[in-house]
């Protein structure tokens, strides 16, 4: 697996054993967003098995916390995407 991050909310990753890549870009630049997306494709595609997913399951569901430090939500990707 090979990920590379870039400017405003892009993210491009290989999966050599499988022969895929995948780019994404989240409009609003977020990196959080972008890494949430990221990490969904990952796990739909398969790419990582073991400790590899497990790394995963942090960016699937990330808390959401306001200004004044208090748990507001989360992020998460919408259930069924992709697929």
């Amino acid at each position: 697996l090979l990920v590379k991050t870039g400017a405003g909310g892009v993210h491009a990753a290989a999966l050599l054993t499988a022969g895929l890549g995948v780019a994404l870009k989240i409009d609003d630049g977020s990196r959080e967003a972008t890494e949430t997306a990221m990490a969904a494709m990952l796990a739909h595609l398969g790419g990582l098995g073991g400790e590899g997913g497990a790394a995963l399951a942090p960016y699937l569901e990330r808390p959401v916390v306001n200004a004044a430090g208090v748990l507001s939500g989360a992020m998460r990707p919408v259930r069924g995407w992709p697929g």
